[in-house]
């Protein structure tokens, strides 16, 4: 039975232990403190948005996770948290993109590497205050027109943008009849 060694594991293991990890790792556990042995956590995390990127060969399939925040934080647990939730439930890679809204500097949410001992986690930080507003200013997408209202500005006056955004929503509309 599984359980029955893992009692009889659990009692001896403060014993065993720095013996196994000297001989075996080469790690010094002379000095150790006990930790609680289970983590009891009941967790519901809803990201903003999974996709599973698809490819003729299934082995190149990915999961794509967007993230978009409006406040200046360092997102690297949260975005640890979310991969290992999705690896755990669909066994793919997860590719994450981080969109920041905000309007502060930002200075956190650019952290977006986190290494630990064995593990290394690398996402994509967007700040749409650094993209110019002709990215989506002259689209004819509704959707990515509306984005240029939070890009980079450049030297144009705010009102000046919302008026030709408004402009180009009236074109469109004109266009394409509801």
């Amino acid at each position: 039975m599984p359980n029955d060694y893992d009692k009889v594991l659990r009692e001896n293991l403060d014993a065993l232990l720095p013996y196994i990890a000297h001989k075996l790792l080469g790690l010094d556990l002379s000095r150790t403190e006990t930790l609680k042995d289970k983590i009891q956590v009941t967790l519901e995390r809803e990201s903003d948005c999974f996709k599973k990127v698809l490819h003729d060969d299934p082995d190149k399939d990915y999961g794509l996770h967007w993230e978009f925040q409006s406040t200046d934080e360092d997102m690297r647990g949260r975005n640890l948290l979310y991969y290992a939730l999705f690896y755990q439930k669909y066994a793919l890679p997860l590719k994450q993109i981080v969109v920041y809204l905000g309007n502060e500097h930002a200075r956190r949410i650019r952290w977006n590497i986190l290494e630990l001992e064995g593990l290394r986690l690398e996402f994509q930080v967007v700040n749409l205050r650094d993209i110019p507003k002709e990215t989506f200013l002259y689209s004819t997408v509704p959707e990515e027109l509306i984005l240029s209202i939070l890009c980079d500005f450049g030297s144009d006056r705010p009102e000046q943008i919302v008026r030709l955004i408004c402009r180009t929503f009236k074109k469109l509309l004109d266009v394409c009849p509801g």
